[in-house]
């Protein structure tokens, strides 16, 4: 099926809007509600769907990584004519973030054997399958295995070709040459024929250190270049910059942290993994809908509504009740990161998880105490007494606080 563009898509720009809209507010239901409608319309009418509103659709499913409405709109406009480049390649990559990735190989394998196929989708369909080649090892995680070092050793190639084209324009093209030779170095995977990984990441960050301004790409691009050469403070301090840009969504986040963990190998556990990584997990929840912004008068009157003592309120938006999510400054982050050093998961002593608890000032609730001692806040059916109304609540002499940010537990004492 295909077309002209025609009366039936004027209104295109508010499909764009509206889902826009929608996933802002992390309205998943009405996303896919908004898609459905979509593909109807598409598979009920010969005219084309425009390119653009196209592009803009899938980009806006990709940021919040929303892959299977991705695969479903995307096969959708194809299968009925709209077989851009973008939209394949987009259909692609929605497809290996699934784990199709076998399919994904067939279509970017048929983008590139298109004469026609411009240098800037060439570049980008080879890149994806480098991806899809150092997934493949990354997911193996056996080094040793013949047919992952291929992989391995693919994926390079895949990313060296394009890279080494344009060293000033192809960055991340490079940075994941970089990566996976400093991998292939840890996993002791035999790769000849290349500049080391450290020559490759100096030549970036020269690339990176004469542009006037870094937008987030270029961020998460200096960021591995840095933990290539070993500068943690440098790659610490771009992943601030990049988690207060308003422009980084869930996607970009996501895919930062996929590439430090799986590639890279960085773990909470140590640095530099301990200190950037909390980073980045803060800014996926605010950016997948993981906060909300309470306001304490309903919250108590909601209370209350619920205990029977006063009126219930109604109200079909959440958003009267919660707040609007917004674009918060790079303090809150650090505040964050601060506080999160006083909570601690409260376990048995054989390490069953009952709960949660935070250190709070004794002095606070206990006039007379010293200033500086500290005291675990938590539940009552957490920590109990013998005969408490709780079921399987902790004794005080069973339980100990770990501390997960500064990697230390505490046994409870009396």
């Amino acid at each position: 099926m295909g077309g002209s563009i025609g009366p039936a898509w004027q209104e295109a720009a508010a499909t764009v809007k509206s889902l826009a809209e929608t996933l802002e507010t992390y309205n998943w239901t009405g996303a896919q509600e908004i898609c459905k409608r979509l593909i109807g319309q598409m598979e009920a009418t010969s005219a084309l769907f425009p390119e653009r509103a196209a592009r803009q659709i899938l980009n806006l499913l990709r940021r919040k990584r929303q892959f299977g409405l991705m695969v479903r709109v995307a096969d959708a406009l194809i299968r009925t004519g709209q077989t851009a480049p973008t939209i394949q390649r987009q259909h692609a990559q929605a497809l290996i973030d699934r784990g199709s990735y076998e399919q994904a190989r067939q279509i970017l394998k048929a983008m590139l054997e298109d004469a026609s196929l411009p240098d800037s989708e060439k570049a980008e369909a080879n890149g994806l399958l480098g991806r899809i080649h150092k997934q493949l090892y990354v997911n193996k995680g056996d080094p040793l295995d013949p047919q992952q070092q291929a992989n391995l050793r693919t994926a390079i190639r895949y990313y060296y070709d394009v890279y080494k084209t344009d060293p000033q324009k192809f960055l991340w093209h490079g940075i994941n040459v970089v990566a996976l030779l400093a991998r292939a170095a840890r996993d002791g995977v035999l790769v000849e024929g290349y500049p080391s990984y450290e020559t490759i990441a100096r030549d970036i960050e020269g690339v990176l250190s004469r542009m006037e301004d870094l937008e987030y790409w270029d961020r998460a691009t200096a960021i591995e270049a840095a933990l290539a050469l070993g500068n943690h403070r440098a790659a610490y301090e771009h992943a601030l910059y990049l988690v207060a840009d308003p422009q980084v969504d869930a996607f970009e986040i996501q895919s930062l942290w996929r590439q430090l963990t799986e590639v890279w190998g960085l773990s909470l556990e140590q640095e530099p993994g301990a200190k950037l990584l909390p980073t980045l997990r803060a800014a996926q929840l605010q950016r997948a809908g993981g906060r909300v912004d309470v306001a304490p008068e309903p919250v108590a009157q909601q209370a209350e509504a619920e205990s029977g003592k006063g009126p219930r309120l109604e109200t079909e938006n959440p958003e009267q009740l919660l707040g609007v999510l917004r674009y918060l400054p790079l303090s809150w982050y650090k505040t964050g990161l601060k506080r999160a050093e006083a909570v601690a998961t409260i376990e048995s002593l054989d390490g069953v998880i009952s709960g949660t608890g935070f250190l709070v000032k004794a002095a606070d609730f206990f006039p007379g105490r010293d200033a500086e001692e500290l005291v675990l806040l938590t539940a009552a059916h957490v920590i109990g007494r013998t005969g408490d109304p709780f079921t399987g609540t902790l004794e005080a002499q069973s339980a100990r606080a770990r501390f997960d940010v500064e990697r230390r537990a505490i046994a409870s004492r009396r």
